[in-house]
């Protein structure tokens, strides 16, 4: 029993050095600025604490335009620029607050994070870590984002872009081709102009809380479902003739979806999502599409709020 209690004793005590010695081992400049990652519920968590951050120690610095080592989550420089446009040319190595329009010219290697108190552009080839815009931001083609984007305005982005861990815009946030993403909001999301089509349906009461398919479930002709469904299978549309599902669909399998459609729920799959000529949830209200693996978005696709996905998503 002595041994028993002396080797728990032992283990407990290398637990305790474990923070430390992994703290030895990594290299405090590749670190990323510290955000808290609870951002359930707030799209724009990342960027509303980074404006914080970053405004309250410049206002603690007491500095106007100028490079000053400032304390955020460690020790930085950050360079604050005028209310004119600020170019950046090469790499930025240090953190931005540009309290005019910004324009990130490419391309050039990777730039730290930054906070845009006007409109911001990223020209083609760009690359940068983080940031946050309270005008619109406009991402040309090829541009890399290693973590996250938020805009109080619109974005727009180009073809084949890598946008992140996340991307935030409170208006319209409109995605080019072959772009990477892991998790989007905006009213709405697009993969193109899209016209809505609200004005077309019909008033609807749902008869049924739901319905529940223990197989496979595919729609191939024009309907309107007044119901939520749940899908213990793969579920499919492949029409080009209305349909509208008035409630949420829950699959257990695959989604695949192409033709003219309207579901103004949610749309969950433990699997992958492909989407192509579909419009998901209302203007008034905040609605996800959310695959566990993937999710490929083809163009006529327009999501009344977030997509999300643990796997890849993708866009054609």
């Amino acid at each position: 029993m002595i041994i028993l209690y002396c080797l728990v004793f032992l283990a407990l005590l290398i637990l305790s050095f474990v923070p430390a010695i992994r703290e030895l081992n990594e290299k405090e400049d590749a670190k990323e600025l510290y955000i808290n990652m609870d951002y359930s519920k707030d799209p724009h968590y990342f960027g509303d604490s980074f404006r914080r951050i970053l405004t309250t120690a410049v206002e603690k610095a007491g500095v106007d335009q100028t490079i000053s080592e400032m304390k955020l989550s460690r020790n930085e420089d950050v360079l604050i620029t005028g209310t004119y446009s600020y170019i950046v040319v090469n790499s930025e190595q240090h953190v931005l607050l540009c309290r005019g329009s910004l324009d990130i010219e490419g391309p050039n290697t990777r730039n730290k994070e930054a906070y845009v108190m006007g409109n911001a552009n990223m020209f083609d080839g760009s690359a940068i870590t983080a940031m946050a815009v309270d005008g619109n931001l406009k991402i040309g083609k090829d541009v890399n984002v290693v973590r996250w984007l938020d805009s109080r305005g619109v974005i727009t982005t180009g073809d084949n872009c890598d946008l992140g861990v996340s991307v935030a815009g409170k208006g319209r946030v409109t995605l080019g081709k072959d772009c990477k993403f892991l998790r989007i909001y905006g009213k709405p999301v697009a993969t193109r102009e899209f016209v809505s089509q609200m004005n077309f349906i019909r008033p609807v009461k749902k008869q049924q809380r739901y319905r529940h398919i223990l197989g496979n479930f595919i729609i191939t002709r024009g309907v309107i479902l007044d119901q939520d469904l749940k899908i213990e299978g793969d579920f499919e549309i492949n029409t080009r003739e209305r349909v509208e599902i008035h409630g949420s669909v829950f699959v257990e399998g695959s989604v695949r979806i192409a033709g003219n459609v309207l579901i103004t729920g949610n749309i969950f799959s433990q699997q992958t999502i492909h989407l192509s000529g579909i419009e998901v949830g209302t203007p008034d209200g905040i609605k996800s599409v959310i695959g566990k693996k993937e999710i490929v978005l083809s163009p006529d696709v327009v999501v009344h709020g977030y997509i999300m996905t643990e796997g890849q998503g993708i866009t054609l």
